[in-house]
């Protein structure tokens, strides 16, 4: 299932971060899931499709792999600080 995984994500991850891709080879498992589910829910996948993927038995811990939460609140507190 990694082999297969690697080989749909790899084109993805060659093209947006190359030096990444020239050392897939020496990536564990458990590393490559978090950078797949990063870069799928960052490209806009959906949380709930994506939980299917590592299996993950609750959506919150597919969240972990979410940035979008955490950068929406430091915008949100940006502009509270300014003022606008």
């Amino acid at each position: 299932m990694v082999n297969d995984a690697a080989e749909k994500f790899g084109p993805h991850l060659a093209q947006g971060n190359p030096e990444l891709w020239v050392d897939m080879s020496r990536i564990h498992p458990h590393a490559f899931r978090h950078a797949f589910g990063s870069h799928g829910l960052a490209a806009g996948m959906a949380l709930n499709v994506m939980q299917d993927y590592p299996g993950h038995t609750s959506i919150a811990t597919t969240t972990l792999y979410s940035t979008a939460d955490r950068d929406r609140r430091l915008q949100d507190a940006k502009k509270f600080y300014r003022g606008t």
